[in-house]
């Protein structure tokens, strides 16, 4: 809402030259005076915010917020981020140095005055940089050369250890057969009486 108070011209003279008009202000002029209007205070308008630099922004870099409205008297301006109770920054012009990833989001600049507020939103992205892609190229190139050989390692290992288990069966089995030479003279032995009680009974 906007307010109009009048002044006389002797007020309005010394106002001018010693600061805001603040003093014998009255809502009608004496008789015999002139009336001036003094100036129309009123609540911020919407606030316009730009980032310098424009274009893509990307980590590792600095960007600048700006924020401006129109406002009598002048507005102060607080910044905040979305999903954050308190605010992020103070003033006309919010800068962000060594910008990373978890810096982008949804911010809004809040212009306000005795006579009201309004608020403004900006949403700002943020861009991998030259290092962060170079890092990822490295990764990935690290992958690709370090998978196959680790498929290797494995394959190879796990044959030796089937060729270890196949040779510690066969000296299992040498062992067995070295050591129960009697076993088996005592199974001929047997089997050749079967045979010939066989025989007999024929």
């Amino acid at each position: 809402m906007q307010h109009t108070v009048w002044c006389s011209r002797d007020t309005l003279a010394g106002d001018l030259n010693n600061g805001p008009l603040a003093n014998e202000v009255s809502s009608s002029s004496p008789e015999g005076e002139e009336r001036f209007p003094s100036p129309t205070v009123y609540a911020p308008k919407p606030p316009s915010v730009s980032v310098s630099p424009s274009g893509e922004i990307m980590e590792g870099s600095s960007v600048t917020l700006t924020c401006s409205s129109d406002a009598n008297p002048a507005a102060h301006y607080t910044w905040y981020k979305e999903d954050e109770d308190s605010p992020t920054a103070s003033g006309q012009i919010f800068t962000i140095t060594n910008i990373t990833a978890e810096h982008g989001g949804k911010y809004q600049c809040e212009a306000q005055n005795t006579h009201g507020r309004s608020y403004t939103t900006l949403h700002l992205t943020v861009g991998a940089g030259k290092s962060v892609i170079i890092m990822n190229i490295i990764r990935l190139t690290l992958v690709v050369l370090l998978v196959p050989v680790l498929v290797w390692t494995l394959w190879t290992r796990m044959k030796k250890t089937l060729s270890l288990k196949s040779e510690v069966n066969e000296a299992v089995e040498m062992i067995e057969s070295h050591n129960c030479p009697e076993y088996e003279n005592v199974a001929a032995a047997a089997q050749t009486e079967d045979t010939e009680e066989q025989e007999d009974l024929v």
